[in-house]
């Protein structure tokens, strides 16, 4: 068994996290110069709750925040975004102390220090609850919270349904509660799956969380291991299983490009890829461009360049 599952924690080299979204850009640079001031009035802007889910994914990456934020915390105005923005960056902050090594090779050390900036999280986003009830955002961090601190599962469902009840389809409180599902984190592959296609068929047409299938399908293959997980992941069923979740999402008339709809394009090509669908994979290279996504190429090796390997093998042998 390899150390290594996946890079958390670092960005690969030509990995644009602001998945060359204009806001995000800026939001970004304004966070990396400590400039709260400056980066608070992009995320307090209206806009659609993913369009703020996406915001707040791309602040919780920036390193440094988890610092200076504790001060604007502290000495300034009471202020739930702020809270909201270091609770994010503590998820993020706590898998880069668990490294990307298998659990049964992650230091002692590194344990204390992922609880301790959960913990941190923890603080952070149930202050933020606790003044807006309603805050999604803050509820599908939760939600992550839950899984890495091992809460039980009735309240990671708690989590999950608060978020929902405000956001039904929202795509990262349901993604966060699909991980929390698979069984390395003491779920079942049946579980998972059973509640990626409920969600999926539940959404409706065009609705992006037919991706949910894509990763299910990813996850359990993964689990597998060795030979049963190619028998799996190259049957007819999950081929077919991936075509009609693409057909009921991505490929849909009515799906919508939201900011950061390149995860849904990686997904399906990994899962494709994997598959061996060269025809469907080669549709989402196309789609993705440049816009890789760490997650989930992570889990074939350096993402840029286990993309690009696949896109060119693809590209060769369907002449897209």
């Amino acid at each position: 068994m390899p150390l290594f599952r996946r890079s958390a924690g670092r960005v690969a080299p030509g990995l644009d996290p602001t998945l060359g979204d204009a806001d995000a850009r800026w939001l970004w640079a304004a966070l990396a110069a400590g400039d709260w001031l400056a980066a608070r009035p992009m995320l307090a802007a209206e806009r659609a709750q993913e369009d703020l889910d996406f915001l707040v994914s791309v602040a919780a990456q920036v390193p440094g925040t988890e610092h200076w934020l504790a001060h604007v915390i502290e000495h300034g105005p009471d202020d739930p975004l702020a809270l909201l923005v270091r609770g994010h960056r503590a998820i993020a902050w706590a898998w880069e102390a668990r490294t990307g090594l298998f659990a049964a090779y992650v230091p002692p050390e590194r344990w204390v220090l992922f609880r301790q900036r959960l913990e941190l999280a923890e603080y952070c986003l149930q202050e933020v609850v606790r003044r807006e009830p309603a805050n999604v955002t803050a509820w599908t961090g939760l939600i992550t919270v839950a899984r890495g601190l091992g809460l039980s599962a009735n309240e990671q469902r708690r989590r999950f349904d608060a978020a929902v009840a405000h956001d039904p389809d929202n795509y990262r409180a349901h993604t966060a509660m699909l991980q929390n599902l698979c069984r390395k984190w003491g779920g079942s592959p049946e579980r998972m799956r059973a509640f990626a296609e409920r969600a999926a068929r539940d959404a409706g047409e065009g609705s992006r969380l037919g991706t949910l299938v894509a990763l299910a399908h990813l996850e359990h293959w993964l689990d597998l291991g060795g030979a049963p997980s190619r028998d799996y992941i190259r049957s007819a069923a999950v081929r077919e299983s991936l075509n009609d979740a693409a057909r009921e999402s991505v490929r849909h008339r009515r799906y919508v490009r939201r900011r950061d709809w390149a995860l849904d394009a990686n997904a399906f090509a990994v899962a494709f890829l994997a598959a061996g669908d060269d025809e469907a994979a080669a549709m989402q290279f196309l789609a993705i461009g440049e816009l890789v996504t760490e997650f989930p190429w992570c889990y074939l090796g350096e993402p840029v360049a286990a993309f690009r390997s696949a896109a060119s093998a693809v590209n060769a042998r369907t002449a897209w």
